[in-house]
Protein backbone atom coordinates (compact mmCIF):
# COMPACT_ATOMS: atom_id res chain seq x y z
CA UNK A 1 0.00 0.00 0.00
CA UNK A 2 1.54 3.36 -1.00
CA UNK A 3 2.29 5.94 1.67
CA UNK A 4 -0.45 8.54 2.06
CA UNK A 5 0.41 12.22 1.73
CA UNK A 6 0.77 14.29 4.89
CA UNK A 7 -0.58 17.84 5.18
CA UNK A 8 2.39 19.65 3.64
CA UNK A 9 2.71 17.09 0.83
CA UNK A 10 -1.00 17.48 0.02
CA UNK A 11 -0.64 21.28 -0.08
CA UNK A 12 2.36 20.94 -2.38
CA UNK A 13 0.41 18.63 -4.68
CA UNK A 14 -2.37 21.24 -4.90
CA UNK A 15 0.15 24.00 -5.60
CA UNK A 16 1.72 21.85 -8.33
CA UNK A 17 -1.78 21.21 -9.76
CA UNK A 18 -1.26 17.46 -9.52
CA UNK A 19 -4.40 15.34 -9.55
CA UNK A 20 -4.82 13.61 -6.20
CA UNK A 21 -7.84 12.24 -4.39
CA UNK A 22 -8.80 12.30 -0.72
CA UNK A 23 -7.95 8.58 -0.55
CA UNK A 24 -4.30 9.49 -1.15
CA UNK A 25 -4.13 11.88 1.84
CA UNK A 26 -3.83 11.06 5.56
CA UNK A 27 -7.09 11.46 7.50
CA UNK A 28 -5.57 13.86 10.02
CA UNK A 29 -4.33 16.06 7.15
CA UNK A 30 -7.80 16.11 5.58
CA UNK A 31 -9.28 17.30 8.89
CA UNK A 32 -7.02 20.37 9.09
CA UNK A 33 -8.23 23.81 8.07
CA UNK A 34 -6.76 25.93 5.29
CA UNK A 35 -7.62 29.32 3.82
CA UNK A 36 -8.68 29.40 0.17
CA UNK A 37 -8.23 32.69 -1.69
CA UNK A 38 -9.67 33.27 -5.14
CA UNK A 39 -10.86 35.85 -7.61
CA UNK A 40 -13.47 35.68 -10.30
CA UNK A 41 -15.23 38.02 -12.66
CA UNK A 42 -18.94 38.55 -11.92
CA UNK A 43 -21.01 35.82 -13.55
CA UNK A 44 -18.02 33.52 -14.05
CA UNK A 45 -16.62 30.62 -12.11
CA UNK A 46 -13.31 30.91 -10.29
CA UNK A 47 -10.54 32.35 -12.44
CA UNK A 48 -7.61 31.88 -10.10
CA UNK A 49 -7.25 30.44 -6.63
CA UNK A 50 -4.74 29.22 -4.10
CA UNK A 51 -4.43 27.76 -0.62
CA UNK A 52 -2.77 29.28 2.44
CA UNK A 53 -2.30 27.95 5.95
CA UNK A 54 -3.10 31.26 7.69
CA UNK A 55 -5.68 33.98 7.19
CA UNK A 56 -2.89 36.56 7.00
CA UNK A 57 -1.17 34.68 4.15
CA UNK A 58 -4.49 34.27 2.32
CA UNK A 59 -5.17 38.01 2.57
CA UNK A 60 -1.66 38.88 1.35
CA UNK A 61 -2.04 36.54 -1.63
CA UNK A 62 -5.51 37.89 -2.42
CA UNK A 63 -4.19 41.46 -2.25
CA UNK A 64 -1.50 40.63 -4.79
CA UNK A 65 -4.18 39.46 -7.24
CA UNK A 66 -5.86 42.88 -7.22
CA UNK A 67 -2.89 45.22 -6.93
CA UNK A 68 -1.63 47.60 -9.55
CA UNK A 69 1.45 49.80 -9.83
CA UNK A 70 0.43 51.66 -6.67
CA UNK A 71 -0.12 48.46 -4.68
CA UNK A 72 -3.42 46.95 -3.52
CA UNK A 73 -6.57 49.07 -3.55
CA UNK A 74 -7.31 51.13 -0.49
CA UNK A 75 -9.72 49.37 1.88
CA UNK A 76 -9.35 45.93 0.35
CA UNK A 77 -7.37 44.49 3.29
CA UNK A 78 -10.11 45.60 5.69
CA UNK A 79 -12.84 44.18 3.42
CA UNK A 80 -11.15 40.78 3.28
CA UNK A 81 -10.37 40.72 6.99
CA UNK A 82 -13.89 41.70 8.07
CA UNK A 83 -16.13 40.22 5.39
CA UNK A 84 -14.02 37.64 3.53
CA UNK A 85 -14.66 39.35 0.17
CA UNK A 86 -13.90 42.52 -1.73
CA UNK A 87 -14.82 43.90 -5.13
CA UNK A 88 -12.05 46.51 -5.04
CA UNK A 89 -9.27 46.31 -7.61
CA UNK A 90 -6.61 48.79 -8.66
CA UNK A 91 -7.46 50.73 -11.85
CA UNK A 92 -4.50 49.14 -13.64
CA UNK A 93 -4.79 45.65 -12.09
CA UNK A 94 -4.81 42.63 -14.37
CA UNK A 95 -7.91 41.37 -12.50
CA UNK A 96 -9.79 44.67 -12.81
CA UNK A 97 -13.47 44.27 -11.95
CA UNK A 98 -12.95 40.95 -10.17
CA UNK A 99 -14.40 39.84 -6.87
CA UNK A 100 -11.79 38.52 -4.47
CA UNK A 101 -12.69 36.18 -1.59
CA UNK A 102 -11.02 34.29 1.23
CA UNK A 103 -12.66 31.37 3.00
CA UNK A 104 -11.64 28.96 5.76
CA UNK A 105 -12.24 25.36 4.71
CA UNK A 106 -11.17 21.86 5.64
CA UNK A 107 -8.53 20.40 3.35
CA UNK A 108 -10.96 17.54 2.63
CA UNK A 109 -13.37 20.05 1.01
CA UNK A 110 -10.83 20.69 -1.75
CA UNK A 111 -10.93 17.12 -3.06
Amino acid sequence: MPKKLDFSEALQALADERHITADEVQARALARFVWVYEWHLPGCICESWGVATTKRDAIESALSMAEGAEGPPRGMRADLSRHGRSDRTAPDAWARGAITTIERRRLADLF
